[in-house]
């Protein structure tokens, strides 16, 4: 079974299927603050799934509207896929797409 991470839009999202079955979405809203982890946990338990169920790790790498969304999507990705020993998007690693420079600013 195949997964894919969005979390570049305003809905975060886990997708699971493969080529004969349809897509189960796991979708959650951003205004949500638990963790990825969470999620992932809460979609494997909804979707009656298993770790060992997954062959393949996507994930979209952006760009993202939100710099942080999108750095902790590809982080989990690359965890998830390193602990299972899977690819992530057919490669050993990802790398995040930002939609611009990113505006770090010291504290006040």
């Amino acid at each position: 079974m195949k997964l894919i991470i969005d979390m570049t839009q305003e809905m975060n999202r886990f997708a699971f299927g493969n080529d004969t079955d349809k897509v189960h979405d796991y979708v959650w809203d951003s205004e949500d603050h638990r963790s990825i982890l969470t999620h992932f946990i809460l979609a494997l338990e909804v979707l009656h799934l298993k770790t060992t169920d997954l062959t393949e790790i996507q994930v979209v790498p952006g760009p993202g509207n939100r710099f942080t969304r999108t750095r902790n999507s590809v982080v989990f990705a690359n965890t998830l896929a390193f602990a299972l020993d899977k690819k992530i998007n057919g490669k050993l690693f990802e790398t995040p797409t930002y939609h611009r420079e990113p505006n770090i600013t010291l504290p006040k």
